[in-house]
């Protein structure tokens, strides 16, 4: 799963009602999980990547490199912070609906 899945994830919680539990809700969480765990593989491996490349940091096509890849890094926190949140809220109206 590499589409960014936060777009669909945002269309049933914009909804003025909760939307009753579906197998359509159900494959969003799980594209969400899927999505999240893209990115977490991503970021672990770019984490090692600026680890070996940390060493010859003062070399100028490395420097370049590195700040390519922590700008990456970065993106990808950010994208998994806003997905947790936002799956979270999903989750909830999951369980809002099934109470």
């Amino acid at each position: 799963m590499t589409e960014d899945v936060r777009p669909r994830v945002k269309s049933p919680l914009r909804s003025q009602e909760q939307p009753p539990w579906s197998e359509e809700l159900h494959e969003l969480m799980t594209d969400g999980c899927a999505r999240m765990l893209t990115l977490e593989t991503e970021r672990l491996h770019l984490g090692r990547r600026i680890s070996e490349l940390a060493a010859d940091a003062h070399d100028p096509s490395v420097a370049v490199e590195l700040r390519r890849l922590w700008a990456r890094r970065r993106s990808i926190v950010w994208e998994l912070g806003e997905l947790r949140g936002l799956l979270r809220k999903l989750g909830a109206s999951r369980h809002s609906a099934l109470a």
